[in-house]
């Protein structure tokens, strides 16, 4: 039984290209191909039963993706984990920043 355990690395900025994103988990075979969302099929590199890799084509916006694995001679699996494609500057993964009230300004006499 083909299961996909977890895709890395799971974010990328914008505009970058040739990043090899590595897909685990177990049940692979040589000839798989990926299908992301709203994307042609793209082919993958076998590593093991555990590890197909491919090239991440560009994206010039943000997005999150998903995909399905498509092995040779089986019905697609659906991968739960998504791919972010995010802005320079920003990483994945967010703080969660909550501001306080502003107190009161001292007065200051010049």
């Amino acid at each position: 039984e083909i299961s996909i355990n977890a895709v890395t690395p799971d974010w990328i900025q914008v505009s970058q290209e040739g990043v090899k994103i590595s897909v685990l988990g177990s049940g692979f075979s040589n000839g798989s191909k990926i299908n992301l969302t709203g994307s042609t099929p793209i082919e993958t590199t076998f590593v093991s039963q555990t590890e197909l890799t491919f090239i991440l084509p560009k994206f010039d916006v943000p997005a999150k993706l998903t995909f399905d694995l498509l092995p040779p001679n089986s019905s697609p699996v659906h991968c739960d984990a998504e791919i972010s494609i995010v802005e320079v500057g920003q990483s994945g993964y967010i703080v969660n920043f909550q501001p306080t009230e502003a107190t009161e300004t001292p007065e200051v006499n010049i």
